[in-house]
């Protein structure tokens, strides 16, 4: 009789939101997705960067990985393994709030859980010591935006079309104006912390290409995928014809886009053993 082995446990999902992007609209149904879809838990929560407004202090980087360091952390204490999923400028905090976290890394210490791979869907990803803004004015990226506050410690999309179809350039104007209306304000400090740790070289990666991303180009994608070959421990690169939120025009092709990233390291995993 053959005997089959038990399918490993899967990892619990962390999503990371990209800028000026409240967690609750624009990362939740992706979360409810992979929940009640395929079965994983998901969860998020919002970027100090991305959640408050003049007068109160803006968001730092740091602050923005001290809350998902937390939220990884007390998953990955409790012997869990966890996927990190993340978006855009949450490339920058996925990269550090995992210090620490890495399911190798734990293993070698006798312990159970931690991080075992990271999804960026169309990031910025950074060399230790880089900031957001020096990889994206490298990569050639400009963006137009308003700055809010007495000394312009916040900043904001430029209200309108040409700002709404370029950050949602894959859905209707309507609902590109929609979900404009729906976008936070973001600290400008923010894209002045400098990376402090190289993930990639300690966690296997996933790299989603947005192939029709407006606000972070192909090119600028791809520049980053290129810099991971260099670097990382693993690299998978998959691409998606999407525009720059894929969670909110392609929800269920980014759910099964991840799924099948988790799922194809799993595999990978299990091999080894």
């Amino acid at each position: 009789m053959v005997h089959e082995l038990p399918s490993p446990p899967k990892p619990t999902v962390v999503v990371i939101p990209g800028a000026a992007c409240p967690s609750a609209h624009f990362y939740q149904p992706l979360c409810d997705v992979l929940s009640n879809t395929y079965n994983y838990t998901a969860s998020t929560d919002d970027l100090p960067s991305a959640s408050r407004a003049p007068p109160q202090t803006p968001g730092t980087l740091e602050d923005d990985v001290g809350v998902f360091h937390a939220k990884i952390a007390a998953l990955v204490e409790n012997g869990e393994d966890v996927v990190v999923v993340v978006h855009s400028y949450g490339g920058m905090v996925a990269t550090d709030a995992v210090q620490g976290l890495a399911r190798s890394e734990r293993q070698s210490r006798g312990l159970k859980g931690g991080v075992v791979r990271i999804v960026y869907l169309t990031c910025i990803v950074a060399g230790v010591g880089e900031t957001a803004g020096e990889v994206c004015e490298r990569g050639g990226l400009k963006f137009k935006m308003e700055s809010v506050g007495e000394n312009g410690e916040y900043l904001t999309q430029m209200p309108g079309p040409i700002s709404a179809q370029k950050v949602f350039s894959d859905l209707p104007l309507e609902e590109a104006l929609l979900w404009q209306s729906r976008q936070s304000l973001q600290s400008a400090i923010c894209y002045t912390g400098k990376c402090v740790y190289d993930a990639y070289r300690h966690i296997p990666i996933t790299y989603i290409i947005c192939t029709q991303d407006e606000v972070l180009t192909p090119e600028f994608q791809e520049g980053r995928v290129e810099f991971l070959r260099k670097e990382a421990k693993e690299l998978d690169v998959v691409r998606m014809e999407t525009g720059h939120c894929p969670n909110i025009s392609a929800l269920e092709e980014t759910a099964r886009v991840i799924v099948g990233a988790i799922e194809k390291g799993i595999s990978k995993r299990t091999t080894e053993v």
